[in-house]
């Protein structure tokens, strides 16, 4: 009983200490990529690579040191020493999948493409459903300049997957490289429909094509005629600087429901950030088309929107036309025909109405709030102003003591011709008057 014990205190203690060591040996390997990554880090290439060599000396499938290696020989121009490493890796451990994509990487930048090939069916073997080894062998080729060889790539893949839809994105930024522009969209069309995450990219890279070449991209999106080609279309041509263009590609062929409703609130994302007269003109459009498909409160928000920013966009028969829809629309809240009044007053000031827009201000003034109160006072003081009004346009005013008001009194005494009065308010007004 006693030897048993004995052994087996012997065998605990051998497995242990086995363990144990091996505990040691990781960490200690782990040491070593720290310190070799410290290298990289610092530009210490040459160190760095000894010190990845010296890993892959005795764990040669070791993939963050091969890695490792391929990064640090890479600035010195020493990749066809990578070469050896990659095939005792793929001895070692034919399993792991980054091997594969180090040997596209190392032997493409030699230009030898029947190892590249190679590389790519082994790596295909062994993912037979990805696209991962026909993307890295592309990207390779382009960053070689080599477009035949990319083309060569993303086509070998989309027959071996089987799936006409595959690297879609990849050929579509291909074609647009050689300037194969109906070729580019036709594709990026696809990846999009496939991914709608690539929208971004496809207008990203179709929106840096050539001034002369944009009515071809145009052309074909338009010709294609389908919800993801008027989304480019409408997004490329407010890249473009044509926002109400785009606007009217998409809101002529909008598809009914919720679809039609997502993509104009897309767009009205995009239109967001257009400060241009032709731009709030077309956010303007987007809203009046966005409001009927909201219905009710919505519907009244994006209707006063929709006139404010043709308001701003200098056209004010739109403006009234959109206020004249809130007038009818259901659930307007007492906030919204308050903002709704103003806006109004605003068009009239802009119509050159003043008389209609200082009547409808005293009507409506006791329901707006301060701020817009002052604001609609120094309006329409301005147009009571640039009608020679002086007389209106100081009673508009009243006792603003704002910034712009008290710089607006100082105008208005300066017409009248009292100069002391004009430099007291100017200098009452400060230095941003």
């Amino acid at each position: 009983m006693k030897n048993r014990h004995s052994h087996g205190l012997r065998l605990f203690f051998l497995v242990f200490g086995f363990l144990a060591t091996g505990v040691q040996r990781s960490a200690a390997q782990q040491d070593r990529i720290n310190r070799a990554f410290e290298f990289e880090r610092r530009g210490e290439y040459t160190a760095a690579a000894v010190l990845y060599r010296d890993i892959l000396s005795t764990r040669p499938a070791d993939v963050a040191a091969l890695l490792g290696l391929e990064r640090a020989l890479q600035p010195l121009n020493r990749l066809d020493e990578v070469q050896d490493a990659i095939t005792a890796a793929l001895a070692a451990d034919p399993s792991q999948i980054p091997i594969y994509g180090v040997g596209v990487r190392v032997w493409g930048a030699f230009h030898n493409s029947d190892s590249v090939r190679a590389f790519v069916r082994r790596w295909a073997e062994r993912e037979p459903a990805s696209e991962a080894p026909y993307q890295e062998w592309g990207m390779t080729a382009l960053q070689a300049r080599d477009r035949s060889d990319a083309r060569e790539a993303y086509e070998m893949g989309r027959r071996a997957l089987g799936n006409p839809t595959a690297l879609a994105a990849e050929l579509a930024q291909l074609a647009t490289l050689e300037g194969a522009y109906a070729e580019a969209v036709h594709e990026w069309i696809t990846a999009v429909q496939a991914v709608p995450g690539y929208k971004s990219s496809a207008v990203a890279v179709l929106g840096q094509v050539p001034l002369d070449r944009r009515a071809v991209i145009e052309d074909a999106l338009v010709g294609a005629d389908n919800d993801v080609s008027r989304r480019l279309a409408a997004s490329l041509l407010v890249r473009w600087g044509e926002p109400i263009r785009g606007v009217d590609v998409l809101t002529n062929a909008l598809p009914d429901g919720t679809p039609g409703t997502t993509l104009l609130q897309e767009l009205m994302d995009e239109l967001r950030s257009q400060t241009t007269v032709p731009g709030r003109l077309a956010r303007g459009k987007a809203l009046e088309a966005l409001a009927p498909r909201a219905g009710g409160s919505q519907a009244s928000r994006f209707y006063l929107e929709a006139a404010q920013a043709y308001a701003d966009g200098g056209d004010q028969p739109s403006a009234r036309r959109m206020l004249a829809q809130l007038a009818t629309a259901p659930g307007t809240s007492p906030t919204i025909a308050a903002s709704a009044a103003s806006t109004l007053v605003g068009v009239l000031i802009g119509e050159g109405e003043m008389e209609q827009a200082e009547a409808r201000f005293r009507e409506v003034r006791g329901r707006l709030s301060g701020e817009e109160r002052t604001h609609l006072g120094i309006a329409l003081a301005e147009g009571w102003l640039n009608l020679g009004q002086l007389d209106r346009a100081e009673s508009a005013l009243g006792a603003d003591s704002t910034v712009n008001g008290l710089a607006l009194k100082g105008k208005i005494l300066l017409f009248r011709g009292d100069i002391p009065g004009a430099q007291a308010a100017l200098a009452a007004a400060g230095p941003f008057a």
